[in-house]
């Protein structure tokens, strides 16, 4: 999630959906009190240090080692500096920072939503939840459930999952009840021309988007049963109707 005040614009990012490449090809251009929530191991490995705002928000925690970090001592300082940072916005945006609700990030500073150009980027439910799958329990060390019983632990916001259930239907990141309130809606189906159209509105030099999390190629049609499929449906169903999505494509 990004809040550029440098130039003016708001990218709010659904979960799988090309969101840490995005990240990735915006912050060159971030200003330094820009905000940008996510990627912390990615920006770690392209040696890209923590701006201004970042260390400024590391101190609001009010920690020894925050100070340190914030200053730029010891070797560990920029992660715990993007740690600190992430943890000082869990009370704005709710235990997964880099994917608040549009709610949220208006109410955290209005004036910049009414000025801000925003956009986010969505996917065809069915394939995001299936690719969340591979995600969350291709990290996992214990969990190794079927997709199924993964889809409805989620849906539940059961145990390790209970801080993705807010997530699991992307609708609320970007709409406010039933009024889709980001100015551009970018397709990961799409994801190159509709990248170069965010760029080409920001003024900013486009270039070809990594793959920063990718998943190994799959068909996600092969996860589903008819209950499970039934299930997402139900969930995402503003998502599905509005975009025109379907299980099929």
């Amino acid at each position: 999630m990004i809040i550029s005040y440098r130039h003016k614009f708001t990218f709010l990012h659904c979960p799988k959906t090309a969101g840490s490449s995005i990240n990735m090809a915006l912050v060159p251009h971030l200003g330094p009190r820009d905000i940008l929530l996510g990627s912390e191991d990615e920006r770690l490995e392209a040696n890209v240090r923590p701006n201004l705002r970042a260390r400024l928000d590391a101190l609001r925690i009010r920690q020894p080692l925050g100070v340190l970090a914030a200053l730029g001592i010891g070797k560990e300082w920029p992660r715990r500096v993007l740690g600190l940072q992430s943890k000082s916005y869990r009370k704005c945006f709710g235990p997964k920072v880099d994917h608040p609700h549009a709610k949220q990030v208006q109410a955290f500073d209005e004036k910049a939503w009414e000025r801000h150009f925003k956009f986010t980027f969505v996917r065809n439910p069915y394939a995001r939840m299936a690719s969340m799958y591979v995600f969350l329990v291709g990290k996992s060390k214990t969990r190794r459930e079927t997709f199924p019983v993964f889809v409805q632990k989620l849906i539940e916001g059961e145990g390790p999952l209970a801080g993705w259930r807010d997530l699991a239907d992307c609708w609320p990141v970007y709409a406010i009840g039933d009024r889709v309130v980001v100015d551009f809606v970018g397709r990961q189906e799409t994801l190159g021309a509709d990248f170069k159209a965010v760029c080409d509105q920001l003024k900013l030099p486009c270039q070809a988007l990594g793959h920063m999390k990718a998943s190994p190629r799959y068909d996600f049609r092969e996860l589903y049963d008819a209950d499970t499929r039934k299930s997402v449906h139900r969930l995402c169903e503003r998502e599905i109707d509005y975009f025109g999505y379907r299980f099929e494509k």
